[in-house]
């Protein structure tokens, strides 16, 4: 449905330097697909947005929706936003304060570039305003409104008119965080029910693991993994994609052994350890041992496995409502667990912690 193809970009700073906000950056996405663009401020996310509705025109590259090309820099082809069938939603919303949510909704349709016969209009703006459920508030001012509903308002002017694509710019980011996790369910059942393909773009990696069918992490201007949220978070490709999504331990060592169908040995400071090991990696390679701070198990004393155990002391042990948030030092350096509330942790105590090999994945270190 949208083919983004070597789409690059770059700005002049103030001070005269070239920055490169997007570095052949490709993608495409399937018909009725959540796809998210992911990463922190400045990684080109909202850049890539931008360029897909025609707010920004890149230096290279093509985007194609559906079998539309919108923009060609080789065949010097640009159709205007207002041109492009997509429906936006802002971090402001903007909602437009004198009217009301009928009005905000009906916008669209009245003074479109294609405008919709009146008696349609009402059947259209009252079937999207019962989508969002907003229909008992139709007459209502939106300086009246919530921050939840000037949200689903403007999801309701983005659907009115039935685009092709749904782009969503960190539409989350102003609601407060029970807010958030209610309307991440409410838009991900919305978008899917209509079965209308959606661009989301956030710096939140809970909203994107959540909410998307695939998840493309971004950092530099480039797409640096791309795949299902839980290959994303179990199976990152390097130390920033395993920094940024969710929190992990990293263990320095060296691949001592690989056996070509997966799991490996790396060598570390507690010794050598069984792991995840890519078959491109040779025995000697320098890698950081990741694993999550709740695939860590503390052992029993009379259940201690023969593999994979390493000692630590314990030096901060906390209720966090759900589990037990606990730092330990090892020989390998300071490890985080997360552990069921019944888990007996003080603080200064020492404990076995089994790293099950299967949960464990070697990275290539980056310097």
């Amino acid at each position: 449905m949208i083919r983004v193809d070597s789409i690059a970009k770059s700005f002049v700073s103030f001070s005269g330097e070239a920055v490169h906000a997007l570095q052949e950056v490709s993608f495409e996405t399937k018909p009725g697909e959540f796809y998210t663009l992911l990463g922190p401020s400045g990684c080109g996310k909202t850049t890539t947005l931008r360029s897909i509705a025609g707010f920004e025109s890149p230096d290279l590259g093509e985007i194609i929706v559906g079998d539309q090309l919108v923009f060609s820099q080789p065949q010097n082809l640009n159709i205007t936003p207002a041109k492009r069938n997509f429906g936006i939603v802002f971090q402001s919303y903007a909602i437009w304060p004198h009217m009301t949510v009928y009005d905000n909704v009906a916008f669209p349709l009245i003074h479109g570039r294609e405008k919709t016969p009146k008696a349609e209009v009402k059947d259209r703006v009252d079937r999207v305003l019962a989508l969002v459920q907003l229909e008992s508030l139709a007459d209502r001012p939106a300086p009246f409104l919530s921050g939840g509903q000037q949200q689903r308002v403007a999801l309701a002017r983005a659907l009115v008119h039935e685009p092709e694509v749904l782009l969503l710019d960190e539409p989350l980011s102003n609601l407060d965080a029970k807010l958030r996790e209610d309307m991440r369910l409410e838009i991900r059942d919305l978008v899917k029910r209509l079965n209308i393909t959606t661009l989301y773009v956030t710096h939140d990696q809970l909203e994107a693991l959540t909410m998307s069918d695939r998840v493309a992490v971004m950092s530099g201007g480039r797409i640096v993994q791309e795949g299902p949220p839980v290959e994303i978070y179990k199976a990152p490709r390097d130390e920033f994609v395993a920094h940024f999504i969710g929190q992990a331990n990293f263990i320095e060592g060296a691949v001592s052994k690989v056996n070509g169908v997966g799991l490996g040995s790396v060598l570390t400071e507690s010794g050598t350890l069984q792991c995840d090991v890519d078959e491109s990696m040779k025995v000697g390679d320098n890698i950081v041992l990741m694993i999550r701070p709740e695939d860590i198990d503390v052992c029993q004393p009379n259940e201690i496995p023969a593999i994979n155990v390493i000692e630590g002391e314990v030096q901060v042990a906390l209720f966090a409502g759900e589990s037990m948030d606990s730092w330990l030092t090892t020989s390998n350096g300071r490890l985080r667990l997360k552990s069921h509330t019944s888990t007996q942790l003080t603080m200064g105590s020492r404990v076995k912690l089994y790293l099950a090999p299967e949960r464990c994945r070697a990275i290539a270190a980056t310097s």
